[in-house]
Parts: structure tokens; C-alpha cells; sequence
């Protein structure tokens, strides 16, 4: 069986983020079940240098480009790489679709357009992957496709993520919490920050929070309009860009909590690393937290006041680090893997 998985590379003038560790990891998985499985590029050439041009050509690639080799299955990687074509697309999100404020203040019109745009290619697919329910549930509401067409596969997390204590860099950052992502709105962490001010107030604890994302316009347009209040209140926050997942681990690993604040998610998978590197998790109460981590993590609403208290109970109750490890071991790539190929073997 030989699958072309189409993709698209990113570029000075173009972003592709989020699904390149999908793309490896399940590559890898794939390879080792002897499936022949290579990239296939759409946008191998670009025009012009403005980022909106050569996002609507690689659209232009996605209705009107043609297979270039003979392959078996063609499988668009994400939503964005679907072509008219593609005999599997794997949904990752339908996030740039949801009515929630947030998320409205992160994604323009123009980026609302391009989701549109790809959903008569979602549904042109033999079979759709989604990461998980929640995912499954949005697309069908959204999309009124059959529920028989869907098949829901989620993610694993990487090996790489295990306990690295290290008791000299763990006193150095506590008391701590951590948060893992770029800064888009609707990914909430100023709901930490005003949690930061009442733990302070009201119960005496003054935290370390560190976010470890990239800098972006996105991030930067989140960062100036909560700076002022990180200054106002003397918040000990960081903002740690660039890190490599070595440093990633070693962050899970010896912060006191990681924080999930995030108001929409197609899956999620820092809170998991987190639990595989034994550290407990505060979230919100929301469908995909409840789908993914189920009862391994600590709750809060979407208020600053139970934000706090959920942090509180976290520190005082935790939950037994090698629980945590089992649970994000039940995320598997090779699982994911085989599952994807069950998916291949029934439309081939």
C-alpha cells in the first residue's frame, strides 16, 4: 500500500503550525506497519510575498491541483491540505467555525473564509478522522455529514515527555505554574493571571507562571493588552519563546501544576504531556477536557475565583504522579497508527 499524505510547507510568507508533529509521528507509526507513506507538497512553489496571496494560491492547489504520482490513498494531514481528491482527511479542529468570542479576536474573516472554504473538500473524502468526540460532534453539527464517513483516532504523545526531576531547578522555579502554547485569546491564559491575583489576596500564594509559546502577531497582539496588568499587580510572569522539547520536559517535570485554561480545543495534548511527566492539571470544564482527561484532572469554570480554588485543591489534593503517567500512556502514536491504517485498509 503505497499513501501520499498531503501537506503543505511553511515559509517566510505562509505558517503551516500544529500538525507537523502529527505528520512525523504518525509517518514513523505508519512506516513501522509497512505502509509505504510519503509527503506530498502542494505549495512547492510560491508567488508573491505577501502572507494572504499565498495563502489563497495554496487554496487555489486545494480545488484545482492534480495527484502528480500513482498512489493507493491520498490523505490530507489537516483540513487546510484537503484536496478535491484527497480519499481521507484528518480534522483536527473546529475551532476557526465556533461562535465564541475569543476566538472571534484571533481569527479575521479572512482566516474564518478559508475554513469555509475547505469544507466541500472535507466532504468530498471517502473517510474523515477526527482527533477526538468533541471534534466528531462539532464537524457533524456544522456539516451535517454522515457519522458512519467519520472515524475518531486520536493523537498520541511522544516519548520524549517523562519525569525529569530535578529538585536544584524545581526550588529555583516554585512555587510554579506552567502553561504550553501560543497566546491566541480563545487559549484563555489571562484567565491565570487574574487567578494569579487572587491566589495572592486571598490565599497567600505568590506563583511563578511561565508560558512557554512562540512569538507571534497573534501572541504579541494577546501580550500588549495584558502587560499592563501583569505590571499593575507585580505578577511573576515569563515568557519563555523558542524552547526545545528537552527544556519542554524538564518544565513539566518539576513545575508544582500546569494550567489549561483554554476555552476550545480539537484535542489538547500539553495537559497530557504534563501527565506523562507526572504533573497534575487544572482545566476547564469543558466537553474535550472531559473526553481526553477525564477524571485525572482538576475542574474549574470559566471564572477567575474558581479558577483559584481549583489551583488550591490541586496543590493540596494531588493526584499520584505514576496515575497520571498510566493515563497519558493510553495515548499512543503506535495505536494511532494502527488504527489510521484499519481506516486506509477499508476504503482500498
Amino acid at each position: 500500500m503505497k499513501v501520499g499524505l498531503l501537506t503543505f510547507q511553511s515559509s517566510r510568507y505562509i505558517r503551516y503550525v500544529g500538525v507537523g508533529r502529527y505528520e512525523e509521528d504518525l509517518i514513523n507509526g505508519l512506516n513501522g506497519l509497512g505502509i509505504n507513506i510519503e509527503k506530498i507538497i502542494l505549495n512547492e512553489k510560491e508567488i508573491g510575498i505577501n502572507p494572504a496571496i499565498n495563502r489563497i494560491w495554496v487554496m487555489g492547489l486545494q480545488y484545482f491541483s492534480k495527484p502528480k504520482k500513482k498512489y493507493d490513498i491520498y490523505h490530507a494531514s489537516s483540513q487546510f491540505t484537503a484536496t478535491k481528491y484527497a480519499d481521507i482527511v484528518t480534522v483536527h479542529d473546529v475551532i476557526g467555525l465556533k461562535d465564541i468570542p475569543e476566538v472571534k479576536e484571533t481569527i479575521n474573516v479572512f482566516e474564518k473564509g478559508l475554513w469555509l472554504a475547505c469544507l466541500p473538500l472535507i466532504r468530498k473524502a471517502k473517510r474523515i478522522i477526527c482527533v477526538s468526540n468533541a471534534t466528531k460532534n462539532d464537524l457533524i453539527r456544522i456539516t451535517k455529514i454522515r457519522e458512519n464517513r467519520i472515524r475518531v483516532i486520536y493523537q498520541g504523545v511522544d516519548e520524549k515527555f517523562y519525569p525529569d526531576k530535578d529538585k536544584e531547578f524545581k526550588e529555583k522555579i516554585s512555587p510554579s505554574l506552567l502553561f504550553v502554547s501560543e497566546l491566541r485569546f480563545y487559549k484563555n491564559a489571562h484567565l491565570v493571571l487574574k487567578a494569579m491575583k487572587i491566589l495572592r489576596e486571598k490565599y497567600g500564594e505568590d506563583f511563578n507562571f511561565f508560558i512557554v509559546g512562540k512569538e507571534s502577531k497573534t501572541s504579541m497582539k494577546w501580550w500588549n493588552k495584558w502587560k499592563d496588568f501583569i505590571l499593575k499587580n507585580n505578577l511573576k510572569v515569563e515568557w519563555l519563546k523558542g524552547v526545545d522539547d528537552d527544556m519542554l520536559r524538564k518544565y513539566y517535570s518539576n513545575v508544582d501544576l500546569f494550567v489549561w485554561p483554554s476555552l476550545a480545543e480539537g484535542f489538547g495534548l500539553p495537559p497530557l504531556e504534563a501527565m506523562a511527566c507526572g504533573t497534575n492539571v487544572v482545566c476547564l470544564d469543558n466537553e474535550i477536557n472531559r473526553e481526553i482527561l477525564q477524571d485525572k484532572a482538576f475542574y474549574s469554570s470559566n471564572s477567575e475565583e474558581d479558577f483559584a480554588r481549583a489551583i488550591m485543591k490541586a496543590i493540596e489534593e494531588k493526584k499520584p504522579e505514576k496515575e497520571l503517567i498510566v493515563h497519558a500512556k493510553k495515548f499512543d502514536w503506535k495505536k494511532t497508527a494502527k488504527e489510521t491504517k484499519e481506516v486506509y485498509e477499508e476504503i482500498i
